[in-house]
């Protein structure tokens, strides 16, 4: 009887490059579906990091007021209030509200640093960074400010619109180390412009509610620390500021309206500006020097109460309107328009 012989089929169980192309098509939609949603989760732990921060400096504020009956030192860091008006002093640097509060955040230890190699009117170089002055949405607050200088690129829009979110900053890295960038300034205000305020004169007017003590900025936007100014320092007293070698791309904006504004970027030179710690009255994301964040449409601010709300950049700035209202002590006309 003949023998039959059954031919067996080699099984392929690869794939095909028709079917490894489907897969890979299939899981970059995938990737393109999700990262959006990862994006935002992450975005809304850093606004939430943000906040807590601004909790804890205002915090610190108040503890710091239950201590010396005053807050902290907020306002021009080359001048002193007197009973006549602010007066010029003889040296370049005083300890600002950063300074004054460490103790209240648990850093004891650099405050007594800064006050055992303290010299009057000279800043103490410390490049230490401390992560509660810091959002870390921002991610130019890593720099840390050398004697040596840096760059910077401030950028306008139409029209004459400063675009904090597209300026830089960087360091070059050379020389000595002298402060640690941050984002949270003070706010200097009152119709007298004192560096300095009660809470009981918040409370007798708007109420600690319905004022803004403490805000963000980015680091892109105007170089800012927590220890004060980059001026003359212990070991170089003679140290005339930060140098910077500045562009300014200004668009349809031409340069002298730019430098009519009053919150206009400077053009290269030193940086010595005490507005490296407290701010000045311009709306958020208008100016290089006012308030700004990378969280779109704002920036968080806590309020003397120690309660943090977000700003929207579109508030109104009109005279009398809310975002002056919460700005100035000698205002008690508040209108809950933010």
């Amino acid at each position: 009887m003949p023998t039959t012989r059954t031919n067996l089929r080699t099984k392929n169980f690869g794939f095909t490059l028709i079917e490894l192309l489907v897969v890979i098509a299939i899981i970059a939609i995938l990737v393109a579906l999700l990262l959006p949603a990862v994006q935002s989760a992450r975005e809304a732990a850093r606004r939430t990091q943000c906040k807590n921060n601004l909790k804890q400096l205002a915090l610190a504020i108040h503890n710091y007021h239950d201590i010396y009956n005053t807050t902290p030192l907020a306002t021009r860091a080359d001048q002193v209030y007197t009973p006549t008006g602010m007066q010029p002093v003889a040296f370049p640097y005083r300890r600002p509200w950063g300074v004054g509060i460490l103790p209240m955040i648990e850093q004891t230890a650099l405050h007594e640093q800064i006050e055992s190699q303290s010299v009057h009117g000279l800043l103490v170089p410390i490049s230490t960074s401390l992560p509660v002055f810091k959002c870390p949405s921002d991610p130019s607050n890593k720099i840390v400010f050398h004697s040596g200088g840096g760059t910077a690129h401030w950028e306008y829009g139409t029209p004459c619109q400063f675009l904090p979110s597209k300026s830089r900053v960087s360091d070059n890295g050379t020389g000595t180390p002298l402060a640690a960038a941050a984002n949270y300034i003070m706010n200097r205000t009152s119709a007298v412009a004192k560096p300095f305020y009660t809470f009981a004169e918040i409370t007798r007017n708007q109420g600690l509610s319905n004022f803004l003590i403490v805000s963000e900025r980015m680091v892109d936007s105007s170089p800012t620390t927590w220890i004060g100014r980059l001026t003359a320092y212990v070991g170089e007293p003679d140290y005339g500021g930060w140098p910077v070698t500045a562009t300014i791309e200004s668009g349809a904006c031409n340069a002298s309206a730019i430098q009519q504004d009053a919150g206009g970027p400077q053009a290269s030179g030193t940086y010595h500006n005490d507005l490296t710690n407290y701010f000045e009255f311009n709306p958020p994301n208008s100016k290089y020097q006012a308030p700004s964040s990378r969280h779109g449409g704002g920036v968080h601010a806590a309020m003397a109460d120690g309660a943090v709300r977000f700003i929207p950049e579109n508030i109104n700035n009109d005279p009398g309107g809310p975002w002056r209202a919460i700005l100035w002590i000698q205002n008690s006309d508040i209108s809950p328009g933010f």
